[in-house]
């Protein structure tokens, strides 16, 4: 999905090991998003939104009051 936001998509490098330590409770997970997209400012909440609109794909949002740098 190409929004001009960072994004970290299912099967690169790493995508395992960095969606592992957005779990508070370090539990492991059998399931996996297809992409992580860690927006931070307002225009990039709505350029993920609206680009998984456009691609017709599902959102979850995860905020949990912490923030991890990407």
């Amino acid at each position: 999905m190409s929004t001009g936001v960072p994004q970290l998509p299912r099967g690169e490098v790493g995508f395992a090991d960095r969606l592992h330590r957005l779990v508070f409770n370090k539990l492991r997970f059998y399931r996996a998003p297809d992409l992580v997209v860690p927006p931070r400012p307002d225009d990039e909440v709505n350029a993920a939104v609206r680009g998984a609109a456009a691609y017709g794909r599902k959102i979850a949002v995860h905020s949990g009051g912490h923030w991890e740098h990407y």
